[in-house]
């Protein structure tokens, strides 16, 4: 990334997200993201498209240990949100297991909670590693209406325990 890029990277992200100083902004990841952070509500999302910066706000977080599949703890349900707009709905975070050799293996459920349906189901087989900065583990749902309320589902899909977290972003 060239110097000019990241100061303007710097300077945007430092006046949207309010925090009037280049060290707090050089926390975000080279994607302009601020990474999952437990319980906090005001984590923001920056995309760009065609251009234009857009962001989106964390309207929940989930994470925690899931024991294998199979056991009465194998899954953990999000508190019920609202989404707000029509941008689309995003999970980030990352998924590591316990188990030397083990491969996590995830499904990441959206659920409408007036009817405790699912509304849409990702899954994802590999780990993503909390300390890699590389990258972090990003699934989009589909088939999500404004207004409604949903809460999230991970279940461990896997045979060994699974340490995970992330927001969920619209």
């Amino acid at each position: 990334m060239n110097f000019k890029k990241l100061l303007t990277t710097t300077l945007l992200t430092s006046a949207i997200l309010g925090s009037g100083s280049i060290a707090s902004a050089a926390s975000l990841d080279s994607k302009g993201e601020v990474l999952p952070l437990a319980n906090n509500s005001q984590t923001h999302s920056i995309f760009t498209t065609n251009g234009k910066a857009h962001i989106n706000k964390s309207v929940v977080y989930v994470g925690g240990k899931l024991a294998g599949h199979g056991a009465n703890d194998d899954y953990k349900k999000s508190a019920v949100f609202t989404l707000a707009n029509s941008t689309g709905t995003v999970y980030k975070g990352w998924q590591e297991s316990q188990k030397a050799y083990g491969v996590p293996h995830l499904q990441y459920e959206l659920v409408d909670a007036a009817t405790n349906r699912p509304v849409s189901t990702q899954t994802y087989y590999g780990d993503v590693r909390q300390n890699d900065g590389r990258y972090w583990l990003e699934l989009r749902f589909n088939n999500v209406v404004t207004t409604k309320n949903y809460y999230l589902v991970v279940t461990n899909l896997g045979k060994y325990p699974v340490d995970f977290a992330g927001n969920v972003y619209n």
